[in-house]
């Protein structure tokens, strides 16, 4: 017989629980193999998505029900945690207290002793107990302290904080929403480890469009008063639509329960209803699971022999008589229940576009004529910076914008309302909260002179050096063609102030961050298995790795068959295999980086929210997103618009417009290209880059613009000419006339369309002939039909068809390689405003990079490099100097660094030892004391700043770092037992003088200072060795500030040491020790490395280099550039 497997769970459950490998196509392919007429959304905690769901059912003809399967208590009011939050902080204040009244002055973490993560643990006592010795409580003040902690804890344990399971499956569109609501209160309100609903919430549900089932073993029935408090409110409320589920598991855990469940719905007239709980297909698809949940390191007791598929109804027939709790009406009872959910609607999805709007009152045409006002206002205050001679000229461009938008200023898709929302929401974001856009932009947007105009961007394609062309943004028949809007990527400095805005504009249920789902690679998986099967990493990390290398390659055969080649490995090849079952299957979502859904619609209701890492989110991805027309935005934080904005800050300025900056390019800002002072420069700071732009050496923004696009790897073959300027043509003159702005090449999108306008085809065609041949979606007759008007055009201009073969094959050639000019310029642009600003202020501009770098050591590192071009002093930390963030004096043209930015350190330590800055110490050790004392530095954070010579002003660092050690293990002892002198290293005639009392086996009331300062004014005030100082900055600064002006020329240290496939043929980064300049360099000849081996920061003594051009290789052949590289020949090891 047919029924409904509503009780199931598919990938979208592993946000929750992680426990399922099998996809929602694969559920609606059984469906149909038996027979079945439905889907169910169903799944941990939610629904998972419910759109591509909803698209899939439509494939195979089945009916998609939106239904979950939530984590229910009674109510979600009472928030444990909040409880353990509260004694804490209680338990901390009543022991503060009660020290106070002693007059004891210790200083410890409170949290040390006392860790309340888990309340029902005996660690309270246990810690209490600690507390105590430590403190040598009285038994009334231990009391005291326990009658304060036991109030609180009385309170808790009356709660029940375990969550239980319940179905809840909606009948009607209606009940998708209403469940939807609660499902996002579950999150918003009474997330707690998971998303909770309460009673309260399932009875807010309609009655006669929601089914409840009591879900599983892990249900709420049989524990805590459940017939009051849960039973018999969901069956008044429901009535025949509250159902008692059971399982046809043969277990003693699920046979106790439908005996219970059987009872219950005898005495309560409650209907049973049969739930499968699938959580895979077919009974040997279990494996498949286990070994997933195994590469996860997790165990399911409970369920481990259930039979968790989807089976036909003769199997769960027999399955329920083996366990022989049901007779065979229950069980026919069972099944014919599910198909209640026959009765369920369509939810009735459609594709149209969901513009929201914020005239709601305005027809659509009003609101047309309400985006043209506000622009027409917007042309006015522009008019005030151009010459009256660029007016017609403006006029006209806006005309044909507003043209396009009126023409796709339907019903159906209102054009005109995404303009509206997007220019209140920048409005607000910047005027009303501060934000920072960038001046510049993103892709395509910034060649519409709209965009310019309404705020989305400074840059305004009539003033720019490079062709940009508004209909590669937008044009009318690409719109109404895809009925979707184009991306306006919103570059800030700081997303939170347009957030804001946002939920200022369409309220705050309209605005959230969208999912980003994480799905097993290829080499996930494999290292998943591999994890499952017990072998250790160290195993198969090296395979594992060639297989992350293979997913990278590009090219498809050559991705193919590199694969299969893997797939022959004799150890791992058949794991590979087997991994293939795993590719895909969700494994993690997090917040959307920079994607929100709009919507003038509640998002808790239409949508879903999803609490992900403590960010509330709407339950959709972007890609979804875009296949059901919604609208979203992307707000990008650019990291470079935050230096950008926070230096003019520190110079109080105002950031400079596009053409206001242009008069300020001046030959120190090109310089920086030239000499590759390039970091934090966008596009230009890689390892990649960097030689790139200085061979270029781009002198103004059209030629730094055509760099940025000929860098990228399609362009690789006509790369060399054009870094070398060599002088390109395609041999049409009239052809290299109309391809000027971009060096007679092909570079841009914008090039090609301009082409085929240029040749005849209407420029709004343009870009949609550029997307199909680069996707090749040209048939072979529509592509020779476009040659031949081309070369008609071709002949028009030209008098005959010489060239028109040679450049036709040029554009076909470059539209799946060309890069977008709007972008490229964008992006050069960003790059611009950094290098004016660290061309004309450099130390503010490094202050402030390196306080936003701080927690990123090797871009510290790079950075700290080019200070010496400046002449900028980079003065090392030092005690009563140094705090948390770097700072700049500009008299002496110095950068004091901060400790933050320092391995291990932070700004709280940082802050308590500047704290001490007006102290007088008389030595290291009343130093120790007070930072034992007054500060929460520990031990590691102590020694590396002794070993960076912060504390230098009393003495060098290896005797500092002595004399902590003595004091460490010393310094509060307050009595020694005289069996410990040889352990500790005592010396037993100097402590005698410092002991105040003396027993057969104790020396006690101790001096340690004295002690300490007695025998460590012997120890001989040196620094730590060359190879340790260098190391220990290496490994805490990632950069080496050592130098020594005495040693000679020839002597290097090792800083970088690298091998590949030759062991002997390392590449080397050495530092030369008297002038602190560092080399890249390489050993060719692996005999001499074999014969005069060295590791890691030895010394060695350069007797011999030898240059040679470097090589490169391009495309799989390795070929010598015009660049010099030093080849380290001879050396001594020191």
């Amino acid at each position: 017989m047919r029924y409904n497997n509503y009780h199931k769970h598919d990938h979208e459950s592993n946000i929750e629980t992680p426990d399922v490998i099998v996809k929602p196509k694969d559920y609606m392919k059984r469906a149909v193999e038996l027979g079945h007429t439905t889907y169910f959304t169903t799944n941990h905690g939610g629904s998972g998505n419910v759109f591509e769901a909803y698209d899939l059912c439509k494939k195979y003809n089945l009916k998609c029900i939106f239904g979950a399967e939530a984590y229910y208590v009674d109510d979600i009011s009472y928030k444990r945690h909040k409880d353990l939050e509260f004694i804490n902080k209680l338990y901390k204040a009543t022991v503060m207290q009660v020290l106070k009244e002693m007059n004891i002055n210790f200083k410890f973490n409170i949290n040390e002793y006392l860790r309340l993560n888990d309340i029902d643990s005996k660690e309270y006592k246990t810690n209490l107990d600690n507390l105590s010795k430590i403190l040598k409580l009285t038994k009334n003040i231990r009391e005291k302290i326990e009658e304060k902690y036991n109030e609180r804890l009385d309170i808790i344990k009356k709660y029940d904080n375990k969550n239980y399971h319940i179905v809840i499956i909606g009948l009607t569109k209606n009940a998708y929403k209403k469940i939807n609501k609660i499902l996002s209160l579950a999150n918003t309100e009474g997330y707690y480890r998971h998303p909770r609903v309460d009673l309260n919430m399932l009875l807010s549900l309609p009655k006669e469009e929601v089914v409840i089932t009591t879900a599983c073993v892990a249900g709420r029935l049989f524990v805590d008063n459940y017939i009051e408090k849960f039973l018999l409110p969901l069956k008044n409320h429901f009535g025949n639509n509250f159902m008692l589920e059971v399982q046809n598991h043969n277990e003693d855990i699920q046979i106790k329960w439908n005996k219970k469940v059987l009872e219950l719905s005898k005495k309560y007239n409650i209907p049973i209803i049969h739930g499968c709980d699938s959580h895979y297909i077919l009974p040997e698809d279990s494996k498949k699971r286990d070994k997933y949940i195994r590469g996860k390191g997790i165990y399911y007791q409970d369920e481990a022999n259930f039979i968790l598929d989807y089976p036909d109804s003769d199997t769960v027939f027999e399955r329920y008589k083996q366990q022989g709790v049901l007779n065979e009406e229950q069980i026919k009872e069972s099944l014919e229940n599910t198909l209640i959910f026959d009765k369920a609607e369509d939810l009735n999805f459609d594709k149209k576009v969901k513009m929201p709007t914020i005239y709601p009152n305005l027809t659509v045409k009003e609101r047309y004529k309400k985006l043209t006002s506000i622009i027409k206002d917007k042309l006015k205050i522009k008019f005030k910076e151009v010459p009256k001679s660029k007016y017609r000229e403006y006029v006209d461009a806006v005309k044909f914008e507003l043209n396009i938008i009126k023409e796709t200023n339907i019903e159906e898709v209102r054009t005109a309302d995404y303009f509206l929302i997007n220019e209140r929401i920048i409005d607000k974001g910047v005027n009303e909260y501060g934000g920072i856009l960038t001046k510049t932009g993103r892709g395509s947007a910034v060649s519409f002179l709209v965009n310019h105009l309404l705020g989305f961007t400074a840059i305004d394609r009539l003033e720019s050096e490079v062709p940009l062309y508004p209909t590669r943004f937008m044009s009318a028949e690409r719109i109404l063609l895809s009925r979707s809007m184009p991306d306006i990527d919103f570059n800030t400095a700081d997303p939170e102030p347009f957030i804001r805005a946002s939920k200022d504009v369409l309220g705050e249920d309209g605005c959230y961050y969208m999912l980003a789902y994480g799905t097993l690679k290829m080499s996930g998986a494999f290292r998943l298995l591999c994890r499952a099967y017990n072998i250790p990493m160290e195993e198969y990390n090296e395979f594992g790795k060639l297989v992350s290398e293979v997913e990278k390659i590009k090219d498809k055969n050559k991705k193919e068959t590199e694969y299969n080649c893997l797939l022959k490995n004799d150890k791992f090849g058949a794991i590979l295999k087997e991994s293939e079952d795993y590719v895909g299957v969700i494994d993690s979502v997090s917040p959307s980086p920079c994607s929100f859904l709009l919507l003038d619609k509640p998002i808790s209701e239409e949508i879903g929210l999803r609490k992900i890492n403590d960010v509330i989110c709407c339950n959709i991805d972007g890609y979804t997103a875009d296949i059901w027309k919604f609208l979203k935005n992307d707000i990008l934080t650019v990291t470079v618009w935050k230096i950008i904005s926070n230096v003019y800050k520190e110079l109080n300025k105002k950031i400079p417009s596009i053409k206001e900056l242009r008069k300020k390019l001046d030959s120190k800002v090109w310089k920086l290209y030239e000499d590759g002072i390039t970091k934090t420069l966008n596009q230009a700071d890689s390892e990649f880059a960097t030689p790139l732009v200085m061979k270029y050496s781009p002198k103004t923004p059209a030629e730094l613009t055509a760099w940025v696009a000929a860098i990228r790897p399609a362009f690789a073959s006509l790369l060399k000419g054009f870094l070398n300027r060599i002088d390109y043509s395609t041999g049409t003159p009239e052809l290299d006339n109309l391809l000027k702005t971009s060096f007679c090449y092909m570079l841009y999108q914008e090039n090609i369309m301009s082409y085929l306008n240029w040749l005849g085809i209407p420029e709004d065609q343009t870009y949609d002939i550029i997307k199909k041949i680069s996707k090749k979606k040209f048939k072979e007759d529509e592509l020779e039909s476009l040659k031949k008007v081309l070369q008609k055009g071709w002949i028009r201009i030209v008098g005959n068809d010489e060239n028109f073969e040679s450049t036709w094959q040029v554009m076909h050639d470059a539209a799946k390689y060309a890069f977008n000019s709007s972008h490229a310029y964008s992006v050069a642009w960003d790059s611009l405003y950094c290098a004016e600003l660290k061309a004309h202020y450099p130390l503010i501009y490094y202050t402030i990079v390196f306080n936003i770098y701080q927690d990123n050591i090797a871009k510290i590192a790079e950075l700290t490099n080019e200070l010496k071009y400046f002449g900028i002093i980079q003065k090392p930390i030092k005690f009563r100097y140094s705090q948390a963030e770097y700072s700049y004096n500009k008299e002496q043209n110095t950068i004091f660094k901060g400790i933050s930015s320092i391995k291990h350190l932070n700004s709280k330590v940082a802050t308590e030892l500047y704290e001490l800055k007006e102290n007088k110490y008389n030595d290291f050790i009343d130093l120790l004391i007070d930072i034992k004392e007054k500060t929460s530095l520990n031990s590691r954070q102590l020694k590396i700043l002794t070993g960076l010579n912060f504390f230098k002003e009393f003495g060098k660092n290896k005797k500092l770092l002595n004399i902590i050690d003595i004091f460490e293990k010393i310094g509060n002892r307050k009595q020694i037992n005289q069996k410990q002198i040889k352990d500790l290293n005592i010396n037993e005639k100097v402590l005698k003088k410092y002991s105040g009392k003396t027993t057969e086996k104790l020396y006690k009331e101790l001096d340690m200072k004295g002690y300490i300062k007695e025998i460590t004014k012997d120890i001989e005030d040196k620094p730590l060795s060359i190879k340790e100082q260098v190391k220990f900055e290496m490994d805490y600064l990632e950069y080496c500030n050592y130098v020594n002006e005495k040693v000679g020329d020839n002597f290097y240290i090792v800083i970088g040491f690298k091998t590949f496939k030759d062991k002997t043929k390392p590449y080397l980064v050495l530092r030369q020790i008297n002038s602190g300049e560092e080399i890249k360099t390489r050993i060719k000849q692996g005999k001499i490395f074999v014969e005069n081996p060295f590791n890691l920061y030895d010394v060695l003594k350069v007797k011999e280099w030898k240059t040679q051009k470097k090589t490169k290789n391009i495309g799989g052949k390795w070929v010598k550039t015009d660049e010099d590289e030093q080849i380290l020949f001879s050396y001594d090891v020191y």
